[in-house]
């Protein structure tokens, strides 16, 4: 019988939501539900994807908006 573990990599969830682009009010309710650290898998599974879409599209606009 072999006693295998598994390594998981384990995330900040504020380094995680900036690096995504997830709002703020977003990465509260992670931080609130989840703790200060999380899986990648606990937070693909626990995001709001509105809030990064919304922030990707702010993102977008405001590139837009420098290029002028």
């Amino acid at each position: 019988m072999t006693n295998e573990t598994s390594v998981r990599a384990v995330w900040d969830i504020s380094q995680y939501c900036k690096k995504a682009g997830v709002h703020e009010a977003e990465e509260e309710r992670l931080i609130a539900m989840l703790g200060r650290f999380a899986t990648s898998h606990e937070l693909q599974m626990n995001i709001n994807r509105a809030h990064v879409a919304r922030a990707q599209n702010f993102f977008k606009s405001i590139a837009w908006l420098r290029a002028y």
